[in-house]
């Protein structure tokens, strides 16, 4: 735990300037997509190879499963298994089978992941936030740079990663997620975006 706060202190310790104008035309292309409708010791590697899969209930967009809460990437599992770089955990990892071949992997507790950038940027994994059980009726705060930020239902807040990764202009800390449940749970979701790296932090309390 210790590691990965540190990890997260840095992350934000030297954030740099993103343009204002450039995080507002991103951010009304990705408003619709804004709020998505539709535990062991420390671990490391690649974690996209999933061991189980429990079906979904929706059929093409991110089922509402009450168990799971945490960052969640959807897309197929070749591609899935093509962004990550570099991960280290103190949680654990959800595997749900949807539509077809498509997988939602959801990191839930404490994790560091860096991402490939251009991969990220031209593939069509969605990332978002799932509150499930743990965060159902509460709120979520989602900035984009230094944008006013926008309050959210917790229960699936969608982060436009790919969008930001495809501008070249964007980078260090352009979003950031902080998430509030009824009985004062408490997660954060940091990012930094790098000339070949996107790296995310999430810390869950």
């Amino acid at each position: 735990m210790k590691a990965l706060m540190s990890s997260f202190r840095s992350l934000h310790g030297g954030r740099r300037q993103v343009r204002p104008g450039l995080l507002i035309g991103l951010f009304f292309l990705c408003l619709p997509g804004l709020a998505w409708a539709g535990g062991g010791g420390a671990k490391s590697g690649n974690p996209l190879t999933p061991s189980a899969s429990s079906p979904g209930d929706e059929v093409g967009s991110l089922p509402f499963t009450n168990a799971f809460s945490g960052t969640t990437l959807v897309g197929e599992l070749a591609e899935l298994r093509s962004l990550v770089v570099t991960w280290r955990s103190e949680g654990r990892i959800s595997f749900q089978r949807l539509d077809g071949r498509l997988f939602a992997v959801t990191f839930v507790g404490n994790h560091y992941l860096e991402f490939d950038r251009a991969q990220l940027a031209r593939t069509n994994v969605q990332v978002a936030f799932r509150g499930g059980r743990t965060f159902s009726g509460g709120v979520a705060v989602l900035q984009l740079g230094r944008l006013d930020p926008v309050r959210l239902p917790a229960e699936r807040v969608m982060m436009p990663l790919g969008r930001l990764a495809a501008v070249p202009e964007i980078q260090g800390a352009a979003l950031s997620l902080a998430v509030l449940g009824t009985e004062m749970q408490h997660a954060q979701v940091g990012t930094s975006f790098g000339a070949e790296r996107v790296t995310l932090m999430q810390i869950v309390r």
